[in-house]
C-alpha cells in the first residue's frame, strides 16, 4: 500500500537541514521522540544501531535508513573500532515524491534500503553531499539547487535499491497535484476526476488501487498532514490553521484532527517543542 506523505511548503522556514560526520564513536547515542519532516541517514562507513517501534537492528556502509515524520527512534554508536561515518538530511517532501519514499518498512515509519553495490552507492551519496553542500553554501538559489540533488538522490534509490515499483502513472500524479493545490477549498471527488479526465468511479478505484483510500479520504489525510507541519513549525492559532486546511469550523477540524492523528492540535503543536 501506498502511503500518504507530508509535503513540502515554499512558506515554512528551512526546507531542509543537513550534515556530514566523518567518524562519531562509541558511546554516541541521540533519541527523537518526534520529528516533523523525513530523516534520512546514509551509512558512509562504521557500525550504527537504530531503534525504531520495538525494532533494533544494526546498519554499515551501504545502508540508507529513512524515518517517517513523528516517529519516535533512537541510535547508538557501539564500536570503538568503527566510528560512524554519516551523511544525514531531514526535509519535507513534495507530492511528486511519493513513490519514492515508499520503502520497506522495519517497523511503522522506521524504513530501510540497502545498496549492495559500492557504485550504486556512490550515486545515491555523491548526491545527497551535493545536496548538503549546497544548501548550506552562500548561493542565493542554494535551497532549490539542494532539493534538486536530493530529488536526484531519491530517484536513484527508488531505480537502483531492492523496493523497485511501478511509478504512478501521470493522471494520478496530476490528481494529487490538483488536491494538494486545492487543500483549502471545498473541492469533491467529480472536480478532482474532472480535471484529469476520468469518471469519478475510475478516480475512485486508482486512488483505492494505489493508496487503499478514497480521493476524499486522501484530502482530508493530506489536510491533517499540512496541519501538522503547520503545528509544529508555526504559531499560527489553531482557528487560523483550520481554515488554511480547509475547514470552516475549527471544533470540527479539531475533532477531525484527533481521529486521524490520535491526539488534539493543542498536544501536537507540544510535541516537539
Amino acid at each position: 500500500m501506498a502511503k500518504i506523505i507530508p509535503t513540502f511548503d515554499p512558506q515554512i522556514n528551512r526546507f531542509f537541514t543537513s550534515y556530514i560526520s566523518r567518524g562519531l564513536t562509541s558511546g554516541f547515542s541521540a533519541q527523537y521522540k518526534t520529528k516533523p519532516g523525513y530523516l534520512l541517514h546514509d551509512t558512509l562507513g562504521g557500525q550504527v544501531i537504530f531503534n525504531s517501534g520495538g525494532v533494533e537492528r544494526g546498519f554499515s556502509n551501504g545502508d540508507l535508513v529513512l524515518i517517517d515524520p513523528l516517529v519516535h527512534h533512537d541510535y547508538r554508536v557501539v564500536s570503538p573500532q568503527h566510528p560512524w561515518k554519516v551523511v544525514c538530511v531531514h526535509f519535507f517532501a513534495r507530492p511528486t515524491w511519493h513513490s519514492l519514499l515508499d520503502w520497506p518498512e522495519l517497523a511503522p515509519g522506521f524504513r530501510h534500503i540497502n545498496l549492495d553495490s559500492s557504485t550504486n552507492h556512490h550515486r545515491v551519496t555523491r548526491k545527497l553531499i551535493a545536496c548538503h553542500q549546497l544548501a548550506q553554501g552562500p548561493w542565493q538559489h542554494g535551497q532549490a539547487l539542494a532539493e534538486a540533488e536530493l530529488e536526484a538522490a531519491l530517484t536513484w534509490c527508488a531505480e537502483l535499491g531492492p523496493h523497485r515499483q511501478k511509478p504512478i502513472d501521470t493522471r494520478l500524479e496530476q490528481a494529487i497535484h490538483y488536491v494538494y493545490q486545492h487543500l483549502a477549498e471545498p473541492i469533491n471527488q467529480q472536480q478532482i476526476a474532472k480535471h484529469v479526465g476520468w469518471s469519478p468511479t475510475h478516480l475512485r478505484a486508482r486512488f483505492q488501487e494505489v493508496f487503499n483510500c478514497t480521493p476524499l479520504q486522501y484530502l482530508d489525510r493530506l489536510r491533517m498532514e499540512r496541519a501538522v507541519e503547520l503545528l509544529q513549525m508555526t504559531d499560527e492559532p489553531v482557528y487560523q490553521i483550520a481554515t488554511e486546511v480547509g475547514y470552516d469550523d475549527p471544533a470540527y477540524f479539531s475533532r477531525r484532527f484527533r481521529q486521524i492523528q490520535g491526539y488534539s492540535p493543542r498536544q501536537c503543536r507540544h510535541k516537539t517543542r
